[in-house]
């Protein structure tokens, strides 16, 4: 198949894309890869058979957002690499062509086939809390997951309550959380990071967020938090001997974007539940029924999009 040097293709995509930030440059990247993967791209001429390229990707995720965030992706890759200016067209009409099939179902709030699959419940949510708060209290000794050690069962189990926590009791963000340092105090911040890392503060009980999608739109970004948060956020550093929020339970390597997606879809085993289904989850859930610009604003403001996206964020219950 294709092989995709990253530094190559961070260097051409920044040339194309200036202002957009590196996390975003980062699912393009990965973006393309799967894209790879999905059609067995051997060779870049094989994009040449778009309709093949769209079919196969359509075939292979229920999402339409998937789709057009996949072949979006596709698209400013070949400009990156000044490609056939046709082929690039044919994607922009088919991008073009998604995007009214996406809007279209965003004005209709109805769930999307994967939506209707996956959906869960804050009942649901609530029942794996307690689940997970139980196994912590009771010092995990029940039996370990076949194939995993004691000590990836306690930091998985440990990153999975956290992780619903941040998710369901506060306005869920997307991937940001993959890359948040542990510090004590703010003075113990690196005075170059204190503007472009993303990092939680113990004694403060904050999260300072810096690099995510819209922060180009949104600035720096503050949020408290519980004692709750906290007491997880030090087991988990004081078992992994990082200042990580989060880790690869396997080696204790910070998560990417891309692993703490995957992450979050291993939460509820019967169930893929991904960030974006946790976002429209939380707003579905706060606005059952009519609701104030003002709260919608201010909950757009936290989740980090436009009161337009919130908007479409809302499902049909």
């Amino acid at each position: 198949m294709l092989s995709l040097d990253k530094k190559i293709f961070m260097k051409k995509m920044k040339i194309t894309k200036p202002d957009v930030k590196e996390i975003t440059l980062d699912i393009y990247y990965n973006s393309v890869l799967k894209v790879i993967k999905i059609c067995k791209i051997n060779n870049i001429d094989d994009f040449k058979y778009m309709r093949k390229v769209y079919l196969l990707v359509n075939k292979s995720t229920k999402s339409i957002n998937s789709v057009y965030r996949l072949i979006q992706s596709i698209k400013f890759y070949l400009i990156s690499i000044n490609y056939d200016k046709k082929i690039i067209d044919d994607y922009i009409d088919l991008i073009k062509f998604i995007k009214n099939k996406l809007e279209k179902l965003r004005d209709s709030n109805l769930k999307s086939e994967k939506e209707e699959t996956n959906w869960i419940t804050m009942d649901e949510i609530n029942e794996k809390k307690k689940e997970l708060t139980k196994i912590i209290k009771d010092g995990f000794i029940g039996k370990t997951p076949s194939g995993v050690s004691k000590l990836q069962y306690k930091i998985n189990t440990l990153q999975s309550i956290l992780l619903l926590k941040l998710y369901t009791e506060y306005a869920p963000r997307r991937l940001e959380y993959s890359n948040v340092f542990v510090y004590d105090d703010l003075k113990d911040v690196d005075t170059d990071d204190l503007d472009t890392q993303n990092y939680l503060l113990i004694n403060e009980k904050k999260i300072i967020l810096n690099n995510y999608k819209t922060s180009n739109t949104y600035k720096k970004f503050e949020m408290n938090i519980s004692s709750g948060i906290i007491y997880l956020v030090k087991q988990l550093t004081e078992i992994t001997k990082t200042n990580f929020m989060l880790v690869n339970s396997r080696n204790q390597t910070q998560m990417t974007n891309n692993s703490l997606s995957q992450f979050l879809r291993k939460i509820f085993k019967d169930k893929a539940v991904s960030v974006n289904l946790f976002r429209h989850l939380y707003v579905s859930d706060k606005y059952p029924n009519k609701h104030s610009i003002n709260e919608m604003k201010e909950t757009a403001y936290n989740m980090g999009h436009s009161i337009s996206t919130q908007s479409a964020y809302n499902r049909i219950q």
